[in-house]
């Protein structure tokens, strides 16, 4: 059953994120970044002292050096503003994007099937996936899985089954489906369900007229 929106893979993912945010993890984050950039800036100061771009002076040092300290100061500041600080700002932003629900649509249908006393059945169910996961090929994917497992669960009724015993019916068979497509919400809401004339064809027999309620529309 995979009823739950946000999956739990993407809640998984998103409590992943917010290990991050532990004290023990973000200062080391800030203490190596400051160190990097320190390293750059050391870098480019070496670089220019060769090219001649720059004199060894007393001033030109000083500059260096307040240049340099720049980042770490900026890295103890984030750290005792935490968690107000830019990385962990970014980290639960990452975090909150994973807990969002997916957008879901329904694939509205209607199934017509034989009871096991012969009377027919029409089923109208509703299945909501992710919006990005409806296409021609995975909607007729569903309603061939779905009419499929309404046929044999008819077939083996004389009354007519509750909401919750088609959705239950239909839940199993959904399951396989959405992990063969990679579909990470799928679920049935049962609409409507009522008995219906069936059309027998006396000339071909009974088996004819199973196949053709079994198609649905």
């Amino acid at each position: 059953m995979r009823r739950q929106n946000p999956p739990q893979a993407h809640l998984e993912n998103a409590a992943r994120i917010e290990n991050y945010l532990r004290p023990t993890t973000i200062i080391p984050a800030y203490a190596i970044l400051a160190a990097i950039t320190l390293a750059v800036i050391a870098l480019f100061f070496i670089l220019f002292l060769n090219e001649s771009l720059l004199a060894p002076t007393a001033s030109t040092i000083t500059t260096f050096l307040i240049v340099g300290s720049i980042p770490v100061l900026l890295a103890c500041i984030f750290c005792v503003s935490r968690p107000h600080d830019p990385v962990s700002h970014w980290l639960r932003g990452m975090a909150k994007q994973w807990r969002t629900p997916l957008e879901l649509a329904a694939q509205e249908c209607t199934f017509k099937e034989l009871l096991g006393d012969g009377d027919g059945l029409s089923v109208t169910v509703s299945l909501y996936y992710p919006v990005k996961s409806h296409n021609r090929t995975t909607d007729s994917h569903i309603y061939t899985y779905v009419n499929s497992t309404l046929a044999r669960e008819c077939s083996l009724r004389i009354t007519i089954p509750t909401f919750q015993q088609v959705e239950e019916a239909i839940d199993p068979a959904l399951e396989i489906l959405a992990k063969e497509d990679d579909i990470l919400v799928l679920y049935p809401v049962v609409r409507d369900i009522h008995k219906i004339q069936a059309d027998y064809n006396f000339h071909e027999g009974e088996l004819e007229s199973a196949e053709f309620w079994r198609t649905g529309t």
